[in-house]
């Protein structure tokens, strides 16, 4: 699972391991969960205006990462 905040209105495009799509915009103090199969892929025009959650932890965005990350799972 991959939570996704937003510090202002964002459309997003996630990609599961499996292909599934799921478009959806989130928009400043709503949080919206995308379920699937890792790896996860997460697009955005602005990734710096997400907050990132997965594994139980926030994950911050690398500074080269404009458009697109991707969520592999990593076991303990």
């Amino acid at each position: 699972m991959v939570y996704l905040t937003a510090t202002r209105p964002v459309m997003v495009c996630v990609t599961d391991g499996s292909g599934t799509v799921t478009r959806q915009q989130i928009n400043p103090d709503q949080g919206q969960s995308f379920f699937g199969k890792a790896p996860w892929q997460v697009q955005a025009a602005s990734l710096r205006d997400l907050q990132f959650f997965f594994q139980g932890a926030r994950i911050t965005v690398p500074r080269n990462a404009t458009d697109r990350i991707e969520l592999i799972e990593r076991s303990n």
